[in-house]
């Protein structure tokens, strides 16, 4: 599991990464991904279908969520979450939806703060194995989620013209980092 966060000048650009629609010539920024497999990625959720709709749901999201004016703020936070590779190639469907399921219902305090839970499965990495004096290409890649949220908590009785309230550190700190492990 890897955890990022986002200031609010960063997320567009990440949610472009990761629904694959980044501007003509520019790339990933990881030569791992195959352009020509992108069609095998999938959504757990419909935010839109473009980088532009989704980041939209973003800004109307946003307008329940309490925040200072702060220029350090984080406004979205990313987990990329690996299926096991003892998973079942039949099974990893369910897997991303349970761990989805899993991470939403414990730590966020809605569903519809997430702004993306895109599976990718057109990254490959391939390294050289020496096997019986004979050289193996081996591909060492997994199937993995990326879950992009906005780390809104419950905004309690401080802010009552608000739901929510921006807040990242209460949903990254080590304790919580700890349990999800």
């Amino acid at each position: 599991m890897e955890l990022t966060k986002y200031k609010s000048n960063q997320v567009l650009a990440h949610i472009r990464h990761d629904l694959r629609q980044l501007p003509h010539g520019k790339s990933y920024g990881n030569e791992s991904v195959d352009p020509a497999l992108s069609h095998l990625n999938y959504s757990l959720i419909d935010r839109g279908k473009t980088a532009a709709e989704v980041n939209q749901y973003r800004k109307a999201f946003m307008k329940q969520v309490f925040r200072y004016n702060r220029s350090n703020l984080v406004h979205a936070v990313e987990l990329v979450i690996q299926c096991p590779g003892d998973c079942p190639e039949d099974q990893h469907e369910a897997f991303f939806q349970s761990v989805f399921a899993w991470y939403t219902d414990t730590y966020l305090v809605t569903k519809d703060c997430v702004l993306i839970a895109e599976v990718h499965r057109d990254e490959h990495k391939y390294i050289t194995e020496i096997k019986d004096g004979k050289k193996i290409r081996k591909d060492i890649s997994k199937d993995h989620l990326h879950l992009m949220y906005i780390p809104a908590i419950d905004a309690g009785q401080k802010h009552p013209e608000f739901s929510y309230r921006l807040n990242a550190d209460f949903l990254t700190k080590k304790n919580v980092l700890r349990g999800m492990h």
